[in-house]
């Protein structure tokens, strides 16, 4: 593996965490086609856990009262950003 000079006299270990550094930060910052159809998968998830939770919330209640109206309204609306997001993350290009 050729050297560089900054990874010259840095030991092993160090080097392999700042690919790590390098990496995860690339992953976030310039992700590729595939990083961002997992990452809308993601996001489509956790938009389906709070529709999910949100519909579980109105059938294990007995009584329906502002609260539980609010809980499963807050869940919806918590639900539709991450299925936006995903949405835009999954678009293909």
């Amino acid at each position: 593996m050729p050297e560089d000079k900054e990874t010259k006299n840095v030991p092993t270990a160090e080097v392999r965490r700042r690919n790590w550094v390098l990496a995860i930060r690339d992953a976030f910052l310039a992700p590729t086609l595939k990083q961002k159809e997992a990452q809308g998968r993601f996001f489509h998830t956790l938009s389906a856990a709070c529709i999910i939770g949100a519909t579980t919330v109105i059938f294990t209640e007995a009584e329906v009262t502002a609260y539980i109206a609010f809980r499963v309204a807050a869940l919806i609306a918590v639900g539709v950003l991450p299925f936006t997001v995903g949405s835009i993350l999954s678009k293909g290009e």
